[in-house]
């Protein structure tokens, strides 16, 4: 199914990878789980936070949250709860 993005817009290049993983203090061996959405209910960034604490004992997995909304206290307040919220990083509000 055509999702309506020309993937040969997009190339590899690794300095913004390099200078993104400095930001995150991680190495070129972590992980990445990426969510881009409005921290709302629709979203259900619950079940996500949830289903990433699974992963809580694997060191070289993080989530990058990219978002804001209403839920973001909440979220937060989630994180904590879960024990994760070392593991979560975030851009533009989002969670961490």
């Amino acid at each position: 199914m055509y999702n309506g993005i020309n993937l040969e817009d997009f190339s590899f290049f690794a300095s913004p990878r390099k200078a993104k993983n400095e930001l995150l203090c991680v190495d070129d061996n972590t992980k990445i789980v990426l969510s881009i959405g409005r921290l709302t209910e629709a979203k259900d960034f619950q079940n996500l936070l949830i289903s990433f604490s699974k992963f809580n004992n694997k060191e070289d997995v993080q989530l990058l949250i990219i978002g804001e909304g209403t839920l973001e206290y909440e979220l937060k307040n989630l994180a904590i709860e879960l024990k994760i919220n070392n593991k979560i990083h975030c851009d533009q509000g989002g969670v961490g």
